[in-house]
């Protein structure tokens, strides 16, 4: 997956919306808005003017994308159990 497709999905209410609007800061509702109108050229048109304006978002949202990696932070526990599984949470 590209990197606009990339956003254009965690924008639209992937796994990575919280991550990518920090990624995006103050730019986030401009492309928030195209998603919501369905205006995917000029969504991809604005990110590739930020990406040529700003590396470092590039830079952290390729990183996003690579390490899909989800970081929660929480002083709650969570003990999911099966037959032949655990999985701990928090």
């Amino acid at each position: 997956m590209d990197l606009i497709e990339f956003a254009w999905s965690a924008m639209s209410g992937g796994i990575f919306y919280d991550s990518v609007k920090g990624i995006f800061g103050a730019s986030f509702e401009k492309l928030k808005n195209f998603i919501d109108k369905d205006k995917k050229d000029d969504f991809t048109s604005h990110l590739e003017t930020i990406f040529s304006v700003n590396e470092e978002i590039k830079k952290q949202l390729e990183e996003l994308q690579k390490n899909s990696e989800i970081n929660i932070n929480s002083k709650n526990t969570i003990d999911v159990k099966g037959d032949y599984n655990s999985i701990k949470i928090g």
